[in-house]
């Protein structure tokens, strides 16, 4: 277990490659910990499977250094921008539904963006943003609570003295 730490899960990889001397790496479902065991995966020349990350950083290694990235592969899920589509556009229906909901036009529905403080969700809000200012909808809100985070209610409680109508949330867990 990692304990969600990258340094943790780099010597995890460091040993099963350098130890354990195994032919390739599957796994981290987490974007940061994919990123640590695609280092050492790759200074071993060992065949990486991403299985669960969904950040764009992995890929753009590929593409940026293809000789050095070459044996990094993503099996599942979609990376975080295709994912932040679908999300986003979820967030606009239900902004039109609320609008409905609440005979307001669409334009009164204060947004505020809860997402969590992660590198996969980084474009994703950044999507969300503007997609939502270009659809007209109102941002009062943002916040970015770390992913270990128990308690959001000093982020919820400050969206509704903003007078937030949808909360759009963003989080992994």
């Amino acid at each position: 277990d990692d304990g969600g730490k990258p340094q943790t899960s780099s010597s995890a990889a460091e040993k099963l490659c350098a130890i354990d001397k195994v032919d390739f790496l599957v796994g981290a479902n987490v974007t940061e910990l994919t990123l640590a065991i695609q280092e050492v995966a790759m200074d071993y020349k060992k065949i990486f499977l991403s299985s669960g990350a969904a950040g764009i950083q992995m890929w753009q290694n590929v593409q940026k250094n293809y000789s050095r990235y070459k044996y990094y592969f993503k099996i599942e899920p979609l990376d975080s921008l295709q994912l932040g589509v679908g999300m986003v556009e979820i967030g606009v229906e239900t902004a039109r539904a609320i609008a409905k909901q609440l005979n307001i036009p669409p334009e009164e529905v204060k947004v505020a963006i809860l997402a969590e403080h992660a590198e996969w969700a980084e474009p994703v809000v950044k999507m969300a943003q503007d997609t939502f200012r270009d659809k007209k909808l109102e941002v009062v809100y943002t916040a970015r609570p770390s992913r270990e985070a128990t308690d959001l209610t000093a982020e919820l409680a400050e969206a509704t003295r903003k007078g937030t109508k949808m909360v759009w949330a963003c989080f992994s867990w």
